[in-house]
């Protein structure tokens, strides 16, 4: 059954590289198949869905072996919650369509991306509310090439994920990711630690503080 869930807990804000939510049914096994689900339904650091559609934040691709790091380009998405199921030994993306011996037969799927944008936050929380999403982290100043597995601004881009340049909040539409407004926090958001309510959205930041948007 498809589902929302993480095969290593909802609390983890680590940024482990092979941790993540989905919308799915299995998250594989052996220490090789960690990244094909996150390639086949939708994948993320954190996620929100509706009805119809799943929004989240994450890699663009999931990548193992030596080019894991080489794939740490996250993006903000919304694919369709209507995955589709295919059969054994269907090609699909970004995986392989072979089974070893005595293995598990691992489910396929497809998942159909609705709108992908780059954005500079590193999401920590999320929440959907009228229309729009809203995303919470810190800023995203990280540059690096594809040649090599470390930031060329390491120090900047470690005292922003660690909150030493304050927080930033994004509010974007929810049908096409294009950014309506930008606010700045005084520091990081817990970890999923945003919800809405009576036109009203609440924040809990990292310095002990519980702040409130809205008339």
């Amino acid at each position: 059954i498809i589902h929302l869930f993480t095969p290593t807990g909802f609390l983890d804000e680590e940024f482990f590289v092979r941790s993540y939510w989905m919308w799915g049914s299995d998250s594989g096994n052996g220490w090789g198949k960690w990244n094909r689900m996150g390639n086949m339904v939708p994948a993320g650091r954190i996620l929100s869905f509706d009805k119809k559609n799943i929004y989240g934040y994450g890699r663009v691709t999931y990548l193992k072996g030596k080019g894991g790091h080489r794939g740490d380009n996250y993006h903000l998405f919304a694919d369709l919650k209507d995955v589709k199921k295919l059969k054994p030994g269907s090609k699909i993306k970004n995986g392989s369509k072979k089974k070893k011996k005595g293995r598990k037969k691992f489910p396929l799927y497809e998942k159909e991306n609705i709108w992908s944008k780059k954005i500079p936050v590193t999401v920590q929380a999320m929440v959907l509310a009228s229309g729009n999403l809203v995303v919470a982290g810190a800023p995203d100043p990280g540059r690096k090439s594809t040649e090599k597995l470390i930031f060329d601004n390491p120090k900047e881009a470690l005292d922003a994920f660690e909150g030493r340049k304050d927080g930033l909040l994004w509010v974007v539409s929810a049908a096409d990711g294009s950014k309506i407004s930008e606010i700045k926090l005084e520091a990081l958001p817990v970890f999923d630690g945003m919800s809405a309510a009576y036109d009203k959205l609440f924040i809990s930041l990292k310095n002990g503080k519980l702040i409130c948007f809205g008339e």
